[in-house]
């Protein structure tokens, strides 16, 4: 390819009488054609005619700049290692010459290689110590970009107060020169660390807006992000439908300008809500088996681990959660989501002692996990409700159910509403209280319809079956069985299939 390039500069150039000036005129041939191909969303194809053109580049600063673009179609196709290994080339070159602030902005992007790469500390390290040795200079476009991409991945950490520090200042910088792609992704960043400060609706404002900039000037980066975590934050207030609808639009985004890792991340976002909707099949279980072995980040194998859960395959879903990825305790949602997981796997394995144990730790309103609305901590409260009632131990079940309760309107949401609503029913039941029981049951049914969460709804006419059973209206549960039983058929649940069997055999209640 090289070398048909450098003919076709011979040809173009006739009067080029050395090798040297023929190289040049074949490299900006190489450099078009890259950009081209970037232009098409063939990443692949744009990375190697960048690579190809550093074969014959001599100057030290378009060195640089090869290696800075080779490595930006690197990332965009997923070949994270090719991508490190040119940013870090060019960091050095642009270095070499001078330009800091240059160097700065790449920086930032191998910040984000880092955590992609499942080292989250080292990239907040690597960029600190650049936005430090830049700290008395005026603020430019190249170091608000690696002060946002600072501040990104400090709340990717939890750290929310130090990364609006960080983005402050970026919004300051991209407001003052107008610098729309900088602008969009800072404001995503701060509409996310609000939503998960308990300011959901300031929040996703900003984050829309982001998202209608970035679309509006045809910024596809900063639109996937803003697509990306606006699904989180409508995931947050349980509105699932429209998550599916944001997520369907990042994935038809991605897949146009060739982000494999954006796609990914879409396929799992959509995943995990057609698995919380039971709009499951072949298809779907199959394309998630298929991110798992295609995808870097954990959340497959979570996804994964949570359906053998529930069809009762223990170890299946160990294995899925010993599968899930390298673990990187820095990165705040990640972890999260794996020990959420690891507390209902502990409680199905019959260890609701230390299942609690794994849990606790999660359900903090002040904790860096985005908060009581975040998918770790709703899970891990259900997962910690469920081992109190399994262990009697009454004390814990009050505390978290006061939890539950206090949060104030604003910072609650249906899901945890309904899981209030479930357990309290449960405690009440064990204590006699029919009136509070029946109503508790019952508005948790409801809240679960509304969402819709069929898997929570499902388990609770379970329970309230069970208890109508054994308060002696068998003939009352028959209806909630029936919903229940065609739930969990359509996703292979065999425990709980088993578990309707066996109160209809033990109440005499004849299937409908």
């Amino acid at each position: 390819m090289v070398a048909s390039h450098y003919l076709a500069a011979r040809e173009a150039d006739p009067e080029a009488a050395d090798a040297d000036a023929i190289g040049a005129r074949a490299c900006e041939m190489l450099v078009r054609a890259g950009e081209r191909a970037a232009s098409l969303a063939a990443g692949a194809e744009g990375k190697r005619y960048f690579e190809q053109a550093l074969s014959l580049a001599t100057v030290r600063r378009e060195r640089a700049e090869l290696h800075e673009r080779a490595g930006q179609m690197a990332r965009l196709v997923g070949r994270l290692p090719d991508a490190l290994a040119h940013f870090e080339q060019a960091v050095e070159l642009y270095q070499a010459e001078g330009l800091a602030h240059t160097a700065a902005r790449v920086t930032a992007a191998l910040g984000e290689i880092a955590y992609l790469d499942d080292r989250l500390r080292d990239g907040i390290a690597l960029t600190e110590r650049a936005l430090e040795t830049l700290a008395e200079d005026e603020a430019d476009a190249d170091l608000a970009t690696l002060a946002h991409q600072l501040g990104r991945l400090l709340m990717l950490a939890g750290r929310y107060d130090e990364a609006l520090a960080r983005i402050e200042l970026t919004l300051e910088t991209a407001e003052a020169l107008y610098l729309p792609d900088l602008l969009a992704h800072a404001l995503n960043t701060k509409g996310t660390i609000l939503a998960s400060r308990g300011r959901p609706e300031e929040g996703e404002t900003l984050v829309r807006g982001a998202l209608e900039l970035a679309l509006e000037h045809n910024l596809h980066a900063a639109a996937t992000r803003g697509y990306h975590n606006l699904a989180g934050l409508l995931d947050m207030a349980d509105r699932r439908s429209e998550v599916l609808a944001a997520a369907e639009a990042g994935l038809e985004l991605a897949r146009r300008i060739g982000d494999r890792p954006g796609e990914q991340s879409f396929r799992t976002v959509i995943a995990a809500t057609r698995l919380g909707l039971a709009q499951w099949g072949e298809q779907a279980e199959s394309d998630l088996l298929t991110l798992g072995e295609e995808a870097p980040s954990v959340w497959p194998g979570v996804l994964l681990g949570q359906l053998h859960l529930l069809r009762g395959e223990l170890s299946a879903a160990r294995l899925a959660f010993s599968n899930a990825g390298r673990r990187d305790p820095a990165a705040a949602e990640t972890e999260a989501g794996l020990l959420a997981l690891e507390a209902q796997l502990l409680l199905a394995e019959g260890l609701p002692g230390d299942a609690l144990e794994r849990a606790r730790g999660l359900i903090d309103p002040g904790a860096a996990y985005g908060g009581m609305r975040s998918d770790g901590v709703r899970l891990a409260l259900s997962a910690a409700l469920e081992a109190a009632l399994a262990l009697r131990d009454e004390a814990t079940v009050d505390r978290l159910l006061i939890l539950v309760e206090s949060l104030p309107p604003g910072r609650t949401s249906p899901l945890l509403r309904a899981i209030g609503a479930r357990f309290a029913a449960r405690r009440a039941g064990l204590r006699g209280d029919e009136t509070t029981t029946e109503a508790g049951f019952a508005s948790a049914e409801e809240l679960y319809r509304g969402i819709p969460a069929p898997l929570e709804l499902a388990a609770t006419q379970v329970e309230h079956a069970e208890w109508l059973a054994s308060a002696g209206r068998a003939d009352e549960a028959e209806p909630l069985l029936a919903e229940a039983e065609e739930i969990y058929e359509r996703m292979g649940a065999a425990p709980w299939l088993e578990r309707i069997a066996g109160y209809r055999s033990e109440a005499r209640i004849p299937a409908g």
